[in-house]
């Protein structure tokens, strides 16, 4: 029920690339499930997220709300100041609980099976086990 650019969630995850780990930050619409931005760095920080929210091909004006965890990458003056500047409002999850605004549609019963979507690894983890 939203408009594409408005709503987005975020949630950097690692990779391994050869021998050792790097983290990538997508953050991806509510209205579609787009990709937004990108970025690939060695750190999970806030350089990472902050390089994700200047390569969207749309004015981060359009964006209302990002959803995100309490990760340290989404922290600090830096990110507040971002924020700040394009009028985004961060919808954050409850202290000690990632899952709570987590992107994802609940199980369904479908044919004796429970069916899942989601745009969020760690809500897919949490979904696969239900």
């Amino acid at each position: 029920g939203y408009a594409p650019r408005t709503h987005l969630a975020s949630d950097p995850a690692y990779v391994r690339v050869g021998a050792s780990w790097s983290y990538v930050c997508l953050p991806g619409g509510l209205a579609n499930r787009q990709i937004a931005g990108h970025s690939v760095e060695v750190g999970h920080d806030t350089d990472l997220v902050l390089a994700a929210f200047a390569a969207p091909r749309f004015p981060l004006t359009d964006i209302q709300v990002l959803r995100t965890d309490r990760g340290g990458g989404f922290a600090g003056e830096r990110m507040e100041r971002m924020l700040a500047e394009f009028g985004i409002t961060r919808s954050l999850s409850r202290p000690g609980s990632p899952y709570d605004n987590a992107v994802w549609n609940p199980p369904t019963v479908s044919s004796g099976r429970n069916s899942c979507t989601t745009t969020s690894a760690r809500a897919w983890n949490g979904c696969a086990r239900t």
